[in-house]
């Protein structure tokens, strides 16, 4: 009898979702009113599941349609940014910002003519956020090997007005530079790795697609743009499973820039950790899950 109840709950509860969704997608000028009513049933679980999943419907059918950005603002930073990407759904949807504490170390770690690099760029958010507050003097390197989520990435810094601050490299990034590795996918283009079996993620996603792209290490990549390295204030590393052959990789360009923080998802004691730390970084958490994974910033010391 539950089973049942709760069936009919659930379809219910879809079926009023799309009906919201649609009235939304139909006539723009309900947005504003429909996300201030969504954000404040937050507490209130039957409206506030009801409003998740209409939401959740309403982006899609803005992603279809192609009516996806809006503009934000987060910690200081003004842009737009597509809402029907994971990095601002819910900031837009339900104010809560995508790995803010990351995204208050860059703010305050850029300023105008530094230079920063993102290591796994994915679609582009802190790519965006850094290449606005480095300004037109700074540059932002964005190494993305995925496809589709390049495509993102360089629709949004055209929306920004930044693409030209920006270098954006279609490479994976390692340990040695090598013309073809295989890159593994899975549902979201965030969660694209060399290494499947190290997936932070490997027990809730399968990768059931590959395909070729070419390796390279930050070193190799700044020999060529010698005039970048000691510019650099920050590095993100965000490469599910793949940082300690980052690291390997980009120890010249580490000692090239001595004052650059490193913003890098980890664990404590993982390879990654162990090696920042031996090049004189000290650690801090931003956000991490109850076993101790997440975001970290390396600094080294005074």
């Amino acid at each position: 009898m539950a089973s049942r109840r709760h069936a009919a709950v659930t379809t219910i509860r879809g079926a009023l979702a799309r009906v919201i969704a649609a009235t939304v997608d139909r006539c723009p000028s309900l947005e504003p009113a429909f996300v201030r009513a969504g954000r404040a049933v937050q507490r209130n679980y039957p409206l506030a599941s009801l409003y998740y999943h209409a939401h959740t419907e309403l982006a899609a059918r803005l992603r279809s349609s192609g009516r996806c950005f809006r503009r934000l603002t987060i910690h200081g930073v003004t842009m737009d940014l597509d809402i029907t990407d994971h990095s601002a759904r819910l900031l837009y949807f339900q104010g809560v910002p995508y790995e803010s504490e990351v995204t208050r170390c860059l703010v305050d770690a850029l300023a105008p003519g530094a230079v920063f690099v993102d290591v796994g760029a994915n679609a582009g958010f802190f790519t965006t956020v850094a290449a606005i507050r480095v300004g037109p003097s700074g540059r932002v390197v964005a190494f993305e090997p995925h496809p589709g989520a390049r495509e993102a990435m360089s629709a949004l810094l055209a929306r920004n007005g930044v693409a030209d601050r920006v270098h954006v490299v279609a490479a994976a990034v390692g340990d040695r530079v090598a013309p073809a590795v295989v890159l593994h996918l899975s549902d979201d283009s965030v969660l694209s790795t060399l290494v499947p079996d190290q997936s932070p993620l490997r027990a809730d996603f399968s990768f059931d697609r590959s395909i070729d792209v070419p390796l390279t290490t930050i070193d190799a990549w700044m020999n060529g743009h010698p005039e970048l390295a000691d510019r650099i204030s920050a590095l993100k590393i965000d490469v599910e499973g793949f940082e300690s052959e980052v690291i390997t990789g980009m120890t010249a360009t580490l000692a090239a820039a001595p004052l650059a923080i490193v913003l890098c998802e980890t664990r404590p004691d993982s390879d990654a950790d162990r090696q920042l730390v031996a090049a004189g970084f000290s650690r801090g958490a931003l956000e991490t899950d109850g076993g101790g994974f997440g975001n970290y910033l390396y600094r080294r010391s005074s």
